[in-house]
């Protein structure tokens, strides 16, 4: 429960506030296809925090992502080691 963000390629973040845990198939429609859970902490607040990206996005070569960059380290406070592609969540 909390606040879902969505970052992805050439468009606006969406925040959408919850109730209850997202779905797979919500998460799945977020990211455009499988997911990776590819970090779980807890932001600067100390709440628990999970972020997700599409499994196959380099694969399938999908668009690079900075902004899901942004924000991870807006997140985390710490810089991943590669771009992000495709939507993160």
């Amino acid at each position: 429960p909390g606040l879902v963000t969505i970052s992805a390629p050439n468009k606006p973040r969406r925040r959408i506030e919850r109730m209850e845990e997202p779905t797979l198939e919500e998460l799945q429609e977020w990211v455009c296809g499988w997911i990776e859970l590819v970090w779980r902490g807890k932001d600067a607040n100390g709440e628990k925090v999970q972020f997700i990206v599409n499994e196959e996005g380099l694969i399938k070569g999908l668009p690079r992502n900075p902004d899901g960059n942004i924000l991870f380290r807006e997140t985390f406070g710490e810089d991943y080691p590669q771009i992000f592609v495709g939507p993160c969540v």
